[in-house]
């Protein structure tokens, strides 16, 4: 339960963070057959999708390695039914991003754009 509520706090970080820095917010936790989108925005045209990872602790790695290549296909293929569904015409570009949060909440976090 402690990793769930965990997981909630950093995401509404990584939503905060984002927001502060200009990006539009349009949907959260976009679940579909091939993987989970955890933020979806809009920054100057162009679809973001956020996978938002974060690490209590650093035995096992940092954040971003959990970013793994069957991940980022994942990812990949979630984002295109996202837009198939939202944007059929695909009409705006679209990058992937990651947003690593290590340690404590009060840490920073780190903002990987276009991270693959």
């Amino acid at each position: 339960m402690q990793h769930l509520l965990r997981g909630r706090a950093a995401e509404e970080r990584a939503v905060r963070f984002l927001r502060r820095a200009g990006l539009q917010i349009v949907a959260r936790n976009q679940n579909f057959k091939h993987g989970e989108l955890d933020i979806v925005a809009r920054d100057a045209g162009q679809w973001v999708f956020v996978e938002v990872k974060f690490r209590h602790r650093s035995d096992y790695g940092e954040p971003a390695e959990m970013v793994t290549p069957s991940k980022q296909q994942r990812l990949h293929r979630a984002g295109l039914a996202w837009m198939q569904e939202n944007d059929p015409e695909m009409a705006r570009p679209c990058r992937f991003d990651v947003i690593a949060i290590s340690g404590q909440q009060d840490e920073p976090l780190r903002w990987i754009k276009d991270a693959f």
